[in-house]
């Protein structure tokens, strides 16, 4: 499979590219919990405790969400799929553990 693979150039992602990730990241609900409670423990320790402090970090997180651009849920392309499986299928790690 890894052969008829094109030959994948490695880029760097572009700032919307970046964007896109981290507003998809911070709209999971499971993901904004596990990280406003991991804030909250990293202030406790370096600061003491903050009152409020989840519902503050919630704020931030609202007002950095508010930031995203609204983007329409869509499916991938043929193209696209291609590329992940791909990208993942020539990571060694990956190519080891499904091989063993």
């Amino acid at each position: 499979i890894k052969a008829e693979c094109p030959k994948l150039q490695l880029a760097l992602p572009t700032p919307d590219e970046i964007e896109k990730w981290i507003c998809e990241a911070i709209s999971e609900d499971l993901i904004e919990r596990d990280a406003t409670e991991e804030v909250c423990k990293l202030l406790d320790e370096h600061f003491g405790a903050i009152p409020d402090c989840e519902k503050l970090v919630d704020m931030l997180w609202d007002k950095v969400k508010a930031e995203c651009p609204k983007v329409a849920l869509r499916v991938p392309t043929p193209d696209e799929i291609e590329k992940w499986i791909c990208e993942a299928i020539s990571e060694e790690m990956i190519e080891k553990e499904a091989t063993e």
